[in-house]
């Protein structure tokens, strides 16, 4: 037996099983019962497996794993193909399920083997029975026809006991025979049953993967459309910020053209008095010119008087 830890030698006798050695190499590791699954040759190992089951010779290996490992090397079937469990996931969990499923299945082989060799046993001791009944027959009618003239009604009698008690035999051998074929198709049927569950499981862990993958798709497509909300969130406040101050500019601005506005109208009314002053100031200037124009004429008129008298 070889496990990671350590390897161990045994000896055994031709035809024993293996339960004992497994025992005994396990509870040398320190481990607990099925805690180890052991492998020959890439072949799956039952407790109640013989010598001759497996052909083991002197000197063979046999790979001892932990019940959760996976193997390093390539695994045979010793059942058909279509019952293999060896691509299950390759999760803890799992390997152990496809572990005691393959044991399942081992022991359900085991046993339909043992079923049919005992069905080959006794189809042939049936077959046996016939040839010797067939020769008793035989024997017995010879004898009755010797014997015929001595006791034919009692010799009949015993003869059709006989014939009974075989008739009996070969019933209940055939009912017997009816039976394992019958038990023979309920295994059967829980091994399918047991395939399709696998399936199922199958199904299941693949539909777990996708809708988890979904579900991260759409934790980034939420995270990716949250922040785009925060950006345009951002970007509203911004321009609710910006068009707060340009009303609060423009209502100052307004508040400023008012006052220029107020402005303006005294500078208005201040020109249109200027205006006004300015009216009287020429009035008055042209009133004095005039005057002083007189005043002149009158001058000019005195002055040629004293020029004339002079």
């Amino acid at each position: 037996f070889v496990h990671p830890q350590r390897s161990q030698e045994y000896f055994m006798m031709k035809g024993n099983s293996l339960k004992t050695l497994m025992s005994n190499f396990t509870r040398e590791l320190g481990l607990k019962d099925n805690s180890l699954k052991y492998y020959f040759q890439g072949k799956l190992l039952l407790s109640s497996d013989t010598t001759d089951d497996l052909d083991i010779a002197d000197n063979d290996t046999i790979d001892v794993l932990d019940i959760s490992s996976k193997p390093p090397f390539k695994v045979y079937t010793r059942f058909p193909e279509k019952y293999d469990l060896t691509n299950n996931n390759e999760s803890a969990e799992n390997i152990i399920n496809v572990h005691w499923l393959e044991l399942k299945l081992l022991e359900y082989q085991k046993e339909n083997n043992q079923l049919h060799a005992a069905l080959l046993w006794f189809r042939k001791s049936t077959f046996d029975l016939e040839k010797k009944a067939e020769k008793v027959r035989i024997e017995k009618d010879e004898e009755m026809r010797i014997a015929k003239l001595e006791s034919d009604g009692e010799l009949k009698q015993v003869m059709k006991e006989r014939d009974l008690e075989m008739r009996n035999f070969v019933k209940a051998k055939s009912e017997e025979i009816s039976r394992l074929k019958i038990e023979n198709s309920d295994k059967q049927k829980e091994i399918e049953e047991l395939q399709s569950c696998r399936i199922k499981d199958e199904n299941i862990h693949e539909e777990i993967g996708t809708l988890t993958k979904e579900l991260e798709d759409l934790k980034e497509t939420h995270e990716e459309v949250k922040t785009w909300g925060e950006f345009k969130e951002r970007e509203v406040d911004q321009r609710t910020r910006h068009l707060v101050n340009v009303k609060n500019k423009m209502r100052d601005g307004e508040r400023t053209i008012q006052e220029l506005n107020k402005k303006m109208d005294g500078y208005v009314k201040e020109l249109s008095n200027h205006e006004i002053q300015k009216r009287h100031l020429e009035n008055e200037m042209k009133a004095n010119k005039l005057a002083l124009e007189k005043k002149l004429v009158d001058e000019e008129l005195t002055t040629k008087d004293l020029k004339n008298k002079v």
